[in-house]
Parts: C-alpha cells; structure tokens; sequence
C-alpha cells in the first residue's frame, strides 16, 4: 500500500480515504442484505409450512431492510449532491 500512496502522492491519501468509504458502504451493505436474505427465508418457510406468524416475521424483517436500503441511498445521494461555496 506504502507504494501505491508515494506513487499517487496527495492524491494517494484522497485514494485511501475513498478505500475505507468503500469499505464502509460495502460492510453496510452485505448487512442489509443478509437481514433481506433472511427475512426472505423466513417467508419461504412460512409459506412452505402454512404459517402465517412465520411469514409475518420474516416479512416485518424484510420491510425493516427495505426501509435501511432507502436510507442509505437516500443520505448517498444527499451527499454527493453539488453544493454551493458559501
């Protein structure tokens, strides 16, 4: 890594920082997408057994991620929207 940041110079800090914010939304991501793959799950199983509780809890899990992915993709583009200096 020493190499790439003496290669890139200033710009090489700026490329880390960009790492870890990847890094980041990628660690945040995988989990949302667990709580999807496991509501998912529950839901599956519900309907195979016929029960009801089990597909409304795997669903309440479901909407819970829904509503994370939103929120994420919502405070992104917050984020890299063009402000002006002030």
């Amino acid at each position: 890594m020493s190499e790439i940041l003496k290669a890139y110079g200033a710009d090489g800090l700026a490329l880390t920082g960009k790492g870890q914010t990847i890094a980041i939304l990628s660690h945040h991501i995988k989990n949302i997408l667990q709580g999807v793959r496991g509501g998912s799950y529950l839901i599956d199983m519900g309907l195979k057994q016929h029960d009801e509780d089990l597909i409304g809890r795997g669903w309440k899990i479901v909407e819970k991620n829904q509503d994370r992915i939103y929120h994420l993709v919502m405070d992104m583009l917050t984020y890299s929207a063009e402000r002006k200096p002030a």
